[in-house]
């Protein structure tokens, strides 16, 4: 007989809410959704429906597995362990799915409905979308760590600046010193002949060392503003290495560090400036000779590899911690600058010789097994795209243009300005040998007047850096002030600043065309070739 007392799972009636409960649900912010304690759903607000992209129709009934990614399965069993245990879960974070898969960051509260008897018969979840909160601390943190690690480079930079600051001092003084003293001495005549001598040599040496610190500052600050530039000329290599190997033997001989040198003779023709190409060589192989122990070896080796030239320097020396490699060429980088440090100098020849390879189209690598074994740099360098047979060596000083291309710019009429005498007979010379008629001015102001007095030019060629009246002031004063029209006369600027905006401020003002320096002789006559038929 059944017994009347007891009802069945199927005779609970869930306890009745009151009347303005559904009307919370609905508005609330959250998703509130209700189960089964086999994880059926039940009820589903319309949060939910914003949150996970189902329509109510599409979920009621279905498990809730639904909105649960596969890998996370086991909370779902975990969770309803609890709930039939009659434990509530607050505030677990978790990852929940959209309808269209993407992940939803979530924050759940999950409590167990019960019948008024206190028996539980499922479970009404509370969920919180947290996505937009966990992506803005995510970039709130990265936003830190940028900014903290922006303020330790900055830190170190000026710690590096600073240690710069007084082994530059050092560098200054040291010489000063010991100039100061025995000029001193000479002024009041307390030395002897012999001592005379030795006063004037110090200070000769004294004079040179200063020059040469100069130097490499003044080369620094030309690469920081982008002024440093080079000659472009068909050089020798092979010469290059050679000179700077005659220079550095004394001083090797001094060190008791044994220099050789290996050419290839084809790695021998190359576009650029002799006097730079050197001071780049030069920096490499005295430093490799300053970092060598008497009884060392410095290899320097000139090889060709397809279209470039490779020159290594080899040395037995000190060699470079793994951690300098990838800053020893960075300006204000010492790799000892503490007062015990063995040698002498301000560490900027790297520096000055990376860039110098740059201009010239190369490039320098520095490699090292460590400290105690030895080090050695390469330098890349491309060749003259016409290069010279192995059977037949054209003379160095032979012109660069085949026939056809002297005659280019024949009878073309070519005003340059230029405040840099080298650059402007440069010019001067490469165009005249390309046909050119060349009339040169080295101020803005010597140009308005050679316009202004009727004076006919097929192009003009003008550099942006003039004193008192810059290639801005002249290029405006010619089509504004004197009313030449591009047509009339099409200009060339050039400038050691490159970048789209210079371009275009040069364009702006009235140039047709903007050229960097170093400029690439061997191209310029058919850019004006180019730029006259144009226009």
């Amino acid at each position: 007989m059944k017994d009347s007392n007891k009802n069945t799972s199927a005779d609970i009636t869930p306890p009745i809410a009151p009347y303005w409960l559904p009307a919370i649900v609905e508005s609330a912010d959250d998703a509130i959704i209700s189960k089964t304690l086999e994880g059926i759903i039940t009820s589903w607000n319309r949060a939910a429906e914003r949150i996970f992209g189902y329509r109510p129709d599409e979920v009621i009934g279905k498990s809730i597995l639904i909105i649960i990614p596969p890998e996370l399965h086991s909370e779902e069993t975990h969770i309803l362990s609890r709930i039939r245990r009659g434990e509530r879960i607050e505030h677990f974070e978790t990852i929940r799915l959209h309808k269209d898969g993407t992940p939803r960051h979530i924050s759940l509260t999950v409590s167990p409905i019960r019948t008024p008897e206190g028996k539980v018969i499922g479970a009404s979840k509370i969920a919180r979308d947290i996505t937009d909160r966990l992506r803005a601390e995510e970039e709130r943190q990265r936003l830190l760590l940028e900014t903290d690690q922006a303020r330790r480079e900055a830190e170190a930079a000026n710690h590096a600046k600073d240690e710069f600051l007084a082994l530059l001092s050092h560098e200054l003084r040291t010489p000063l010193h010991s100039m100061t003293g025995w000029l001193s001495m000479l002024g009041n005549d307390l030395l002897n002949a012999e001592q005379r001598v030795r006063a004037i040599d110090v200070i000769r040496r004294g004079v040179e060392a200063q020059t040469a610190l100069v130097e490499d500052l003044l080369d620094v600050s030309r690469i920081v503003s982008g002024k440093l530039a080079i000659e472009h000329e068909r050089t020798s290599f092979v010469s290059v290495v050679s000179q700077v190997m005659d220079l550095l033997r004394p001083i090797a001989d001094a060190h008791e560090v044994k220099l050789d040198a290996e050419y290839e003779p084809g790695a021998d023709d190359i576009l650029g400036d002799a006097h730079r190409l050197q001071q780049i060589v030069s920096n490499l192989v005295n430093n490799a000779i300053k970092y060598t122990d008497v009884g060392g070896h410095v290899l320097v080796k000139l090889e060709r590899e397809g279209d470039t030239a490779r020159l290594s320097v080899q040395d037995t020396g000190a060699g470079i911690p793994p951690e300098m490699l990838s800053r020893i060429f960075e300006r204000f980088e010492q790799g000892d600058s503490s007062s015990r440090r063995t040698y002498g100098g301000l560490g900027l020849g790297l520096t000055i010789a990376r860039h110098l390879a740059e201009l010239h189209g190369g490039k320098i690598e520095a490699f090292s097994e460590g400290l105690g074994s030895g080090s050695t740099f390469v330098v890349t360098l491309p060749l003259m795209r016409a290069f010279m047979s192995s059977t037949r060596k054209e003379s160095l000083s032979s012109d660069l243009r085949s026939n056809a291309e002297a005659q280019l710019l024949c009878d073309t009429n070519i005003l340059i300005v230029e405040d840099d005498i080298d650059s402007l007979e440069m010019l001067r010379v490469s165009l005249e040998s390309a046909g050119a008629l060349v009339r040169t001015v080295d101020r803005s102001r010597a140009a308005v007047d050679v316009l202004r007095n009727n004076g006919r030019f097929d192009l003009m060629i003008s550099d942006l850096g003039l004193p008192e009246m810059d290639g801005y002031d002249l290029i405006r004063e010619i089509r504004g002030g004197l009313s030449i029209s591009p047509e009339q006369l099409p200009a060339i600027a050039l400038s050691g600043y490159a970048s789209d905006e210079d371009r275009e401020r040069s364009l702006a003002n009235g140039f047709q065309l903007h050229l960097q320096k170093p400029l690439d002789i061997s191209a310029l006559p058919n850019a004006i070739r180019s730029l006259i038929t144009k226009n």
